[in-house]
């Protein structure tokens, strides 16, 4: 059964790669980025949510907060240039953050990533 279904993953990926390279070649990638009042809203709620995650007061419900947010994130250490990370997030959730003072998260559809390095200050280091 197991053999079964990695199989079927195995035929899954294929089919997916050879979907996305017969989308890409030879074809621009058109990414399409919210309004920049967005933007700035959500950088400054991330700015207020790191502040939160500082204060030792209310750390743990920030905590709560950023896991609603997330999906996953996988620790690449040994990229050349340092360690990476790569977030996977809740599209949904965090536009209805970014754009709702009382939204509550967690009624993510979507997801989406980006792959982040680690740099000056991405602490505490649990490798």
């Amino acid at each position: 059964m197991l053999l079964a279904m990695i199989a079927e993953r195995e035929a899954e990926k294929e089919r997916l790669e050879a979907q996305r390279v017969a989308t890409t070649t030879g074809k621009p990638i058109v990414v399409s980025l919210p309004h920049p009042v967005l933007v700035d809203r959500f950088r400054s709620k991330v700015a207020a949510l790191r502040q939160s995650l500082d204060d030792e007061a209310i750390r743990t419900e920030a905590a709560a907060v950023m896991a609603t947010l997330i999906e996953s994130v996988t620790i690449c250490p040994d990229e050349p240039g340092g360690p990476e990370a790569e977030v996977v997030a809740k599209v949904s959730d965090l536009l209805a953050w970014a754009t709702n003072d009382n939204a509550a998260p967690g009624a993510g559809v979507r997801s989406s990533s980006v792959m982040v390095v680690a740099g000056t200050g991405f602490e505490p280091v649990t490798f």
